[in-house]
């Protein structure tokens, strides 16, 4: 009979939460419990949780995970006495209360009925923090994953300054998760490499690349709209951290349908999720009112449905040397079976899967590019389904719950077991002689 781990998961963003590291988190989450794997999630309403506690996701999916969360606030009345103590314990200049409060619900749950392996996961990077002490406490072995740039001020193009005190402490963290960590996982092999290049340390990354989970399409599956309609979904322009800008999207639909006015018609560009008025406004001086609408927020299971009514989706990610991201938006286009254009680096993860037929990757500023991507779509639109440039089988496996589930769990099954050769040649300590 198959023995499924008991795992600890530190996540102060999660759902409901409304935040595309939140579901992340909860989609991760979903796919565990259906592999058969027991979860507790340590998280967090108030801070470090960076989510305002009233902006919260109604989706029916995270239903299935409620009773798996377990909230570990930090106190807000301050003790100044009391942090420095626990600043000093865990070694820490930000949340140490928390991250003392996260050991010690651990601990209690771990009399209760053992874990396995503790299990963090960032942004927040203070994840790793709690995960770390956990992981020394309850002596089991940690996988951390980091889904973005370790902290803000690391995020490239789009640095936030912090003091040197909060930047070192931050870089420390990194290097000593990087170190202690049993397993460090990633979305995307570029992401690992870009960590592994800003810690200096490639030598002792145990580094393993988990996808997202590309959403549930099947459960929330909608019925293609009728016309040429292309989905955006997600965050743009100054939404989002990174900044994507969406004047390369806008010049080269306005140009497409100067090239065939007779798309004006069936042609619609939706952009689901908060409303970005850089867009709407670039929309209006283009003339394109008609064509261009935005849904303003909506749930993480309509945005979904969204997705499943699109002829095509549509990705813009920030201006990069290099995209080290994996889109999470990427992995639900592709779930959810869309033709997908990307106007994404020429060199990243995107460019990396754009050799399958599913994704059409053009310069984020190449309007050239966008009308002409544009215009493939739509004469496959015109002769029926989009399925010539519908993603293969095999890359939208790559991102179904189950494989991702199944490709963790290795991982997990991989630390126990170099956890217990470690403690099999622990040498038994000799006994004492008596002296007569």
């Amino acid at each position: 009979m198959q023995s499924y781990p008991r795992i600890l998961f530190i996540s102060p963003v999660f759902v409901p939460g409304a935040d595309p590291e939140a579901f992340c988190g909860g989609n991760m989450a979903i796919a565990l419990r259906s592999a058969g794997a027991y979860i507790v999630v340590l998280t967090s309403e108030g801070p470090p949780n960076f989510v305002p506690k009233d902006r919260h996701d109604d989706s029916r999916i995270w239903q299935s995970i409620a009773e798996c969360r377990h909230l570990v606030e930090a106190p807000l009345n301050r003790e100044k006495v009391r942090s420095l103590r626990m600043g000093l314990k865990y070694r820490t200049l930000t949340w140490a209360r928390w991250v003392d409060g996260v050991v010690q619900h651990a601990k209690v749950l771990h009399s209760q009925r053992s874990f396995d392996v503790v299990y963090s996961r960032s942004l927040p990077a203070i994840a790793h923090t709690a995960g770390y002490w956990c992981s020394g406490a309850l002596r089991l072995p940690w996988i951390a994953n980091i889904n973005d740039p370790w902290d803000l001020h690391l995020f490239p193009g789009r640095a936030v300054a912090k003091s040197l005190s909060e930047t070192v402490a931050s870089n420390y963290w990194l290097r000593k998760t990087i170190r202690n960590a049993d397993a460090v996982t990633y979305p995307s092999q570029r992401l690992s490499d870009f960590h592994a290049r800003i810690a200096g340390i490639q030598h002792e990354h145990k580094s393993h690349i988990i996808p997202h989970v590309g959403g549930y399409p099947e459960q929330n599956a909608a019925a293609p709209v009728s016309g040429f309609v292309l989905v955006h979904a997600g965050r743009l322009g100054m939404n989002e951290l990174t900044s994507r800008p969406v004047k390369g999207l806008l010049n080269g639909l306005a140009r497409f349908l100067a090239l065939h006015s007779d798309a004006r018609s069936v042609t619609r560009l939706v952009l689901v999720g908060p409303e970005d008025q850089e867009a709407l406004a670039k929309a209006r001086e283009l003339g394109l009112d008609s064509i261009v609408s935005s849904t303003g927020r909506v749930s993480y299971q309509d945005s979904l449905k969204f997705i499943g009514s699109a002829a095509a989706c549509v990705l813009v990610e920030a201006e990069m040397t290099e995209g080290i991201y994996l889109p999470s938006k990427l992995a639900e286009y592709v779930s959810a079976r869309k033709p997908v254009l990307a106007l994404s680096p020429r060199v990243g993860t995107v460019a990396d899967m754009a050799s399958d037929k599913g994704i059409i990757r053009v310069d984020l500023l190449d309007e050239e590019a966008v009308s002409g991507a544009l215009a493939r779509l739509y004469w496959a639109y015109r002769s029926g389904p989009l399925r010539e440039y519908a993603p293969s089988e095999e890359l939208v496996t790559r991102f179904k719950p189950e494989t991702v589930a199944k490709k963790f769990l290795a991982v997990v099954d991989q630390v126990l077991r170099q956890r217990a050769r470690k403690v099999l040649k622990t040498p038994s300590p000799k006994p004492l002689t008596v002296m007569s």
